[in-house]
């Protein structure tokens, strides 16, 4: 029965990839076996790390912000919920705010914010995995990532090199909206040497380029 269903579901997904007219919508799962981390362990991970080499700063910003949040919280609600600190500090004459009876600056909220997302980037950078107990299974370092790219080399070359007879000729630009913090998904088409197009002019630090309503350049066809 399950064999029946599995192949039901390949076809399915096969007849989409014939469609002349395709949108897919990625989040972090595609990235999962890329060894990179979903929400909760990369939480944990950031934590682990500054707490390890800013200790003064996890103890005095880190922990009063998730005992101020809900139980489930993770790395991107305390990041919302330092931004709103600094914006209440930014308007401070004094440029301060109090975090659980304790006044904080707005250099140290701008700091803390800096450094989680410092340690978020090296992360998606070097890898990270975790067991459910929240343990360290395998970790990648600057010089020795542990990233691996295979899946999402795979998904592009399924969905752009394998098109059913007459798919190319009749196919509008395939959109790809990601949610991730990675680049893995446009790595994989510049690798199969796909054109694309996000918006973003600039390499490793690009700035938003595009304004909404704006059409995609001609040229670039594919993203």
């Amino acid at each position: 029965m399950d064999d029946l269903i599995d192949d039901e579901l390949f076809l399915q997904v096969e007849e989409h990839l014939k469609c002349s007219e395709q949108s897919w919508l990625l989040g972090a799962g595609i990235s999962f076996d890329a060894k990179l981390p979903l929400m909760y362990p990369l939480t944990n991970k950031v934590k682990k790390d500054i707490e390890a080499s800013h200790k003064k700063l996890y103890d005095d910003i880190i922990t009063p912000l998730f005992e101020e949040l809900p139980e489930q919280c993770h790395i991107e609600h305390v990041l919302s919920h330092l931004g709103d600190y600094a914006a209440l500090a930014e308007r401070n004459k004094e440029k301060k705010t109090v975090i659980r009876g304790v006044e904080v600056d707005l250099a140290t909220l701008e700091d803390v914010h800096n450094k989680i997302l410092e340690s978020i980037s090296n992360v998606i950078r070097c890898g990270y995995v975790e067991d459910k107990d929240g343990n360290t299974v395998e970790e990648g370092s600057l010089s020795k990532p542990i990233v691996d790219i295979e899946a999402h080399l795979e998904f592009v070359d399924t969905l752009f090199n394998h098109a059913s007879a007459g798919v190319h000729e009749r196919r509008k630009a395939v959109n790809i909206f990601t949610t991730n913090y990675d680049t893995l998904l446009e790595d994989a088409l510049a690798l199969n040497k796909i054109p694309y197009w996000d918006g973003f002019d600039g390499g490793a630090i690009a700035y938003r380029k595009q304004k909404y309503g704006e059409p995609i350049p001609a040229a670039l066809v594919h993203y």
